[in-house]
């Protein structure tokens, strides 16, 4: 008997919690989650590029040519790594501000990304 009112309060307990468990968020999230456009309108084809960014760092850019790649966390900046079939190429970023940020590319170029 004391064992079932027992085990009815800790059910009781439970049940005032509620709900199913919150998930946690992606690992690995960036901060560049989202869809970037660059200059020129930034549109493929007429003179901008577009870049996608998922929350685990998955990265589609799209110019005249689409890319695929990888962003990862590289000291306080993030490395964009760009794989465009024939031509490999990457860049750094420190995290967004104000909904842009600036691109600075391995031959010391740089590109600014606007949401």
């Amino acid at each position: 008997m004391r064992t079932t009112a027992l085990a009815f309060a800790l059910l009781i307990a439970l049940t005032g919690c509620g709900g199913e468990p919150k998930k946690a968020g992606p690992t690995g999230a960036t901060p560049f989650t989202g869809t970037w456009r660059s200059a020129a309108n930034g549109d493929a084809g007429t003179g901008g590029t577009v870049l996608t960014v998922d929350a685990r760092g998955g990265l589609k850019f799209k110019s005249s040519v689409d890319c695929a790649g990888k962003v990862t966390p590289n000291g306080g900046t993030y490395r964009f790594a760009f794989d465009c079939g024939a031509s490999k190429f990457d860049g750094t970023a420190p995290p967004p501000a104000a909904g842009a940020f600036i691109m600075t590319w391995t031959d010391g170029d740089s590109s600014e990304f606007r949401k």
